[in-house]
Formats: structure tokens, sequence, C-alpha cells
């Protein structure tokens, strides 16, 4: 697989998380 390909899904599950985290920050209840 090429690196690129890696380094592109890498960015996309840490943005994802990210964003989760984010959510759940802002709202406790979840």
């Amino acid at each position: 697989m090429p690196y690129g390909m890696f380094f592109f899904a890498l960015s996309v599950h840490r943005a994802i998380f990210a964003v989760q985290l984010s959510i759940q920050l802002h709202d406790p209840i979840i």
C-alpha cells in the first residue's frame, strides 16, 4: 500500500477521532 494512502487514512482517522472527542467534551450526556 502506498505511503500516501496510509498517511491520508491516518489523518482522516485522527480527524474523526478529534471530532468525536470534541463532541464528547461539549456534550457530557454522550
